[in-house]
């Protein structure tokens, strides 16, 4: 069981962390950084009183990288190399896609069959068809997308069924998925 100050720390965390991501939502730049500069802050806050000795260097700089770009400074640890090819997209649809091919991925562990799942997905996000589900879960699974994209959503896949039975799991990642739709 937790202590209460680790109860404080967590319930800090999470308001500090609901703001934050209220600020990246928003359409002004400025804000969606200062949104992820609040991000890191308030777990780098929660790591040094939990964990001193944890070191934040690595946050820290991040952190500076995106305080200059708020300033009109030029990126140097988030900078695109010349001459790489990768397929890129946007963040919220990369988002997007990743949580709803986990959630899809999950519910055919939980036992449903291949069109139940993207026909049970369509219903929860409403504004993709199962053909367009299977597209984009087929896409994965060919290699459309960079190795990096497709080990994203594996590990998110992995992460919610650690917290729950595979339909379950399924079913709140799509919900989520359904948070970065338009």
């Amino acid at each position: 069981m937790t202590s209460p100050n680790k109860e404080e720390l967590l319930e800090n965390l999470n308001t500090l962390l609901f703001k934050a991501e209220a600020l990246m939502r928003d359409e002004l730049h400025e804000q969606r950084l200062e949104g992820a500069v609040n991000t890191i802050d308030a777990i780098m806050q929660f790591l040094k009183s939990e964990y001193p000795t944890v070191s934040t260097d690595s946050l820290f700089m991040i952190r500076q990288e995106i305080t200059e770009l708020k300033s009109g400074f030029k990126a140097r640890i988030f900078r695109q190399q010349i001459g790489k090819k990768v397929r890129r997209l946007p963040t919220t649809k990369k988002s997007y896609e990743v949580l709803a091919t986990a959630g899809v991925e999950l519910l055919i562990e939980g036992q449903l069959k291949v069109y139940e799942a993207y026909a049970v997905a369509s219903k929860i996000l409403k504004k993709k068809t199962p053909s367009q589900l299977e597209t984009m879960r087929m896409k994965f699974r060919t290699g459309y997308y960079d190795a990096e994209l497709t080990a994203l959503m594996i590990r998110n896949k992995e992460y919610a069924l650690s917290q729950n039975e595979a339909l379950t799991a399924g079913r709140k990642l799509l919900n989520k998925a359904k948070k970065y739709l338009k």
